[in-house]
């Protein structure tokens, strides 16, 4: 078995739709998937489309999005492990709402065909993702509106240099933590976790992308809120600081200037987010 399809079944056991399935089963649906990569903001499908594929969350987060008059209203976020599109796919209507991602995010996908071809082969796995599907819409009968998630990753980011983003951190850190665990994440935490120069690993170095952003999809996973601390220099720490947030909250110093056009905030207004985004000036 290859690598990719080992990794494909590993993922496919742990989730509720195939975890009590035979190693057989599984693997006959690892065969068929093929890894898609999600950036920031980038959509998987649209309210109204057909249904081509089931999808389930590699890694990442993404969110689904209703129309609302003229804009969106939130629904739910989708986290690893989760599948996406099984309800629409087992009822033949299209996609009842519009799937992006919030971080950069990967998804096994397996195409209708072969997906309705490996159920006629399996009918146990029909069985059990009919359960799942059952118990989603139970779930949604008892708690019909749920309301818009809150947000869990909070970026603080420095308009300019010399802005201290870690005291404000600590304290925020030590607010949220009346609320559930919290992980404050500098480039220097991720330097010291997974090696010297991974947090400033560009976008385009694969592999270090792809470990990165599965260390920090698992920190997601195990704390309640991760608090990132950006870097006072534009550069790859700072934008994925960006990318990984729900809310950033951009910080200057009042009287300095510093709430003024930068780089820093140009890059800001050149990266592709879903995040809320505040500023906060502090008295010199």
């Amino acid at each position: 078995m290859s690598d990719e399809r080992s990794t494909a079944a590993h993922l496919l056991a742990q989730t509720k739709a195939f975890r009590d399935l035979s190693a057989e089963v599984i693997t006959a649906f690892a065969a068929r998937c093929r890894t898609r990569v999600l950036h920031t903001g980038e959509t998987l499908f649209r309210q109204g489309d057909s249904v081509q594929a089931l999808h389930v969350v590699a890694v990442g987060r993404l969110r689904a999005y209703a129309s609302a008059g003229e804009g969106e209203q939130a629904l739910g976020e989708i986290g690893a492990l989760e599948t996406i599109g099984e309800i629409v796919m087992l009822a033949g209507e299209r996609h009842t709402a519009t799937v992006r991602a919030m971080r950069d995010s990967a998804v096994l996908s397996l195409d209708r065909e072969a997906l309705m071809e490996l159920l006629r082969q399996y009918p146990e796995a029909l069985l059990k993702i009919s359960q799942v599907v059952i118990a989603r819409l139970l779930d949604r009968l008892r708690n019909p509106d749920p309301g818009p998630p809150g947000p869990r990753t909070l970026c603080l980011l420095p308009a300019s240099p010399g802005v201290d983003v870690h005291t404000l951190g600590a304290q925020l850190q030590a607010c949220y933590g009346q609320l559930g665990r919290v992980c404050l994440i500098d480039a220097a935490t991720v330097d010291a976790a997974l090696g010297a120069g991974i947090a400033r690993s560009r976008f385009d170095d694969a592999g270090n992308n792809d470990r990165l952003v599965r260390w920090l999809s698992a920190l997601e996973r195990e704390y309640s809120y991760l608090i990132y601390l950006a870097d006072d220099q534009p550069g790859p720490w700072s934008r994925r600081c960006m990318r990984q947030a729900d809310r950033i909250l951009v910080l200057a110093n009042e009287g300095s200037g510093s709430a003024r056009q930068t780089p820093m905030l140009r890059l800001l207004a050149e990266t592709d987010v879903e995040a809320v985004i505040s500023v906060a000036l502090r008295v010199e």
